[in-house]
């Protein structure tokens, strides 16, 4: 068994945190357990209260009984700039040189803002060339040192920060299989985390990440339709929500639902276009879609997406990388909420 580490996934409406060990690709997972955001001290990956947030952390941690006190982090924001590039196979100290200077051609940022990091996700030959593909991601200095102090005040010991589409892809290689399907290793799927303010999609490719985009849209929308239409508050929008099912509002005779097919039109066109933009740049075809995240659970979200994309569509249920110790805490929780975390989970012997 490896050395445990403390996960936190910050998430706009909740913060989700796994206790639990990497070795060998493989995800043991100890304990897993959530809180709600404290209202007003995070948004899209900044803290915006810290005192709010150190109270309502100190207490979960306490209640996770923690050996070990280094812990990773991880979070999603519209500040993260990603990319996917292209680069001759050369040693790790030109690779950093030859990253950097692609970042400053590309994108029109301050460099010393910015904290880059970047995983070799392919090795290929091109035109006899052996070359890396690699997935860059861009995180302004400011978010990286924000969640640095939150963590030592918590008297944790951080280790890693990775964003949501790295924390996804490191759960699935060429030999895992979502809900026991072998057709990922094959395949050009694409993953969905449902969120609360955001759409992530994670493409991977042959089980390798190849794309990743961030879409601005999440289950609040829904809320806040449901709350203008029927009148009622956020809350009360919520209880609603989860009582409705989607495929109604295909056929919604008395207008009961035209908030729910205004709202989820519009994630499917905006996945539709994200989707469209992999496949013009001469990548395959996405062969089916996997959906998680708390408004995954939705019910009728996965046929309304199949019926409206006309691809397969399948809520994530299982990820065989990932064992639960057997034990009354894990057995009882649905994984599907809690991929980021358990993602994010160091490798051992990580310090």
């Amino acid at each position: 068994m490896g050395k445990n580490y403390l996960s936190i996934d910050f998430g706009a409406q909740n913060i989700k945190m796994a206790v639990g060990s990497m070795n060998n690709n493989s995800f043991l997972v100890q304990k897993l357990d959530t809180i709600h955001t404290p209202q007003d001290s995070y948004m899209d990956g900044k803290i915006l209260d810290q005192e709010k947030l150190t109270k309502a952390l100190r207490s979960l941690i306490t209640k996770l009984t923690l050996k070990s006190r280094d812990a990773a982090i991880t979070l999603n924001s519209s500040n993260i700039i990603t990319r996917e590039i292209i680069l001759p196979i050369t040693n790790n100290k030109e690779m950093d040189s030859m990253i950097l200077y692609e970042i400053t051609q590309q994108l029109p940022i301050e460099m010393d803002q910015y904290v880059v990091e970047y995983r070799i996700v392919e090795e290929f030959v091109e035109d006899d060339i052996k070359k890396n593909r690699v997935f860059v991601a861009a995180v302004p200095k400011i978010i990286v040192e924000s969640f640095f102090s939150l963590t030592k005040s918590l008297s944790l010991n951080p280790v890693a920060m990775n964003i949501h589409t790295n924390a996804l892809s490191r759960l699935i290689n060429e030999k895992v299989l979502i809900n026991d399907n072998a057709h990922i290793v094959n395949d050009s799927i694409a993953i969905l985390d449902f969120g609360y303010k955001s759409i992530n999609i994670s493409i991977l490719a042959k089980g390798k990440l190849a794309f990743g985009r961030t879409i601005n849209h999440g289950s609040k929308d829904l809320d806040v339709a449901i709350a203008s239409d029927f009148k009622v508050n956020l809350e009360e929008a919520e209880k609603i929500k989860q009582r409705f099912n989607l495929m109604d509002a295909k056929e919604d005779a008395n207008g009961e639902y035209q908030a729910a097919s205004r709202v989820i039109s519009k994630w499917i066109q905006d996945i539709q276009r994200v989707l469209q933009f992999y496949e013009s740049r001469g990548n395959g075809k996405i062969s089916r879609l996997y959906i998680y995240g708390g408004a995954s659970g939705l019910k009728g979200l996965s046929q309304y997406i199949k019926a409206s994309l006309n691809l397969p569509v399948e809520l994530i249920n299982e990820i065989s990388s990932i064992k639960l110790q057997n034990s009354s805490e894990t057995a009882v929780i649905d994984i599907k909420n809690y991929l980021n975390a358990i993602g994010a989970i160091p490798k051992a012997g990580r310090r």
